[in-house]
């Protein structure tokens, strides 16, 4: 499910931004573009609403990034990509994405030239 996940929230996301970010789905290339997004997801977690078991959801984390060479740059595509999701209801998920925690632009300083990036956290609940 996280991969299906995965691709309907960057489709959703690359509807927001246009060619203005490159949308990469997990992975990001070797040589990847100068401003783009990522949207990674992990598996989730299976959960019940009552003590019979009755009811399975299943709740996953989404985590998008925006990578540009400023901060204010970095900071645009956070914010096209939070509206995009804001709100919506993917034919993924039973129940609309929820803003889980936003981080401020920060510079990486491992890289030889300057990136910053922002995360923002998103989660999902869906019965399987």
């Amino acid at each position: 499910m996280s991969r299906a996940l995965i691709g309907t929230v960057a489709a959703r996301i690359e509807s927001g931004t246009g060619a203005a970010r490159v949308v990469y789905r997990g992975d990001v290339p070797a040589t990847p573009a100068a401003r783009y997004l990522v949207v990674r997801s992990n598996i989730g977690d299976d959960e019940s609403v009552d003590l019979g078991d009755s009811r399975a959801i299943r709740s996953a984390t989404v985590w998008v990034t925006s990578v540009a060479p400023s901060h204010d740059e970095s900071l645009w595509g956070a914010e096209k990509a939070h509206a995009a999701l804001l709100g919506w209801r993917p034919d993924a998920a039973s129940w609309k994405p929820v803003p889980l925690s936003s981080q401020p632009a920060q510079r990486d300083e491992s890289l030889p030239s300057t990136v910053w990036f922002t995360v923002e956290t998103w989660g999902f609940q869906f019965q399987p």
